[in-house]
């Protein structure tokens, strides 16, 4: 319980600062998915503060969709769905049918001359996660040529996400393969180094011009893999 933290001198009220600690711990993973979380009557008696406040905290987060209440039980952080990966395409169609958020996070630029696995030119670097229930479960980082960047941005660097426009490309490579995340990629996720991830390269040309190289990690703590033609929820 020492993740809840209550300061009674703060303007904040107690509720919110009781259901901010919780969010916060969720978030930085010292609470996981299925965790059991203290009883009202114990916040109360620990913290010396009234049912309806701890009664509130959990309401709270229960509008966040952090939490569920099991009557009888108590109350637990709630199990992050495991989505099925597709084994062709998902770099595109299955983000699709995802019920993701998706947010370009970082931008930026440097010139390739020699790197074999991203094409030669001035590069367009771009970060994009992938968000559910506030929480990132993925990231792809595409290295395009400027040149082509428009076949990708869909406003332009105004952007928040980015949309493949396949059929503007006329070769494509893509394959799945198991890798653990290395420690710096595993941050990005608040994962542990080593992690269990699905790596999925995927190469973009434009009249046999290498244009772009799409890395997509999708972790095994949230994604499972088969052939399918369709993005479904376990």
């Amino acid at each position: 319980m020492d993740y809840i933290q209550i300061n009674k001198l703060s303007k904040k009220p107690i509720y919110l600062q009781i259901a901010d600690s919780i969010d916060q711990a969720y978030h930085a993973r010292a609470l996981k998915s299925g965790d059991a979380l203290p009883t009202e009557k114990e916040i109360c008696s620990a913290f010396h503060v009234s049912a309806i406040v701890v009664k509130n905290a959990y309401q709270e987060l229960i509008q966040r969709d952090i939490v569920k209440r099991e009557p009888g039980r108590g109350t637990f952080i709630k199990k992050m769905p495991k989505f099925v990966l597709e084994l062709r395409d998902a770099f595109e169609l299955f983000l699709k049918d995802g019920p993701f958020e998706r947010k370009i996070t970082y931008q930026d630029r440097y010139t390739n001359t020699d790197h074999p696995h991203v094409p030669k030119g001035e590069i367009l670097i771009i970060y994009e996660y992938l968000m559910q229930q506030n929480t990132a479960i993925g990231f792809r980082k595409l290295f395009v040529l400027e040149a082509y960047k428009n076949l990708f941005l869909k406003d332009g660097e105004a952007s928040t996400q980015f949309t493949i426009q396949k059929p503007h490309f006329d070769a494509m490579t893509s394959y799945f393969q198991m890798i653990n995340l290395p420690a710096k990629d595993a941050y990005l996720l608040n994962l542990k180094p080593n992690a269990p991830c699905f790596y999925q390269p995927v190469r973009f040309g434009v009249e046999n011009t290498f244009i772009a190289s799409l890395q997509n990690y999708y972790p095994g703590q949230f994604f499972t893999m088969e052939e399918t033609h369709e993005a479904r929820v376990h």
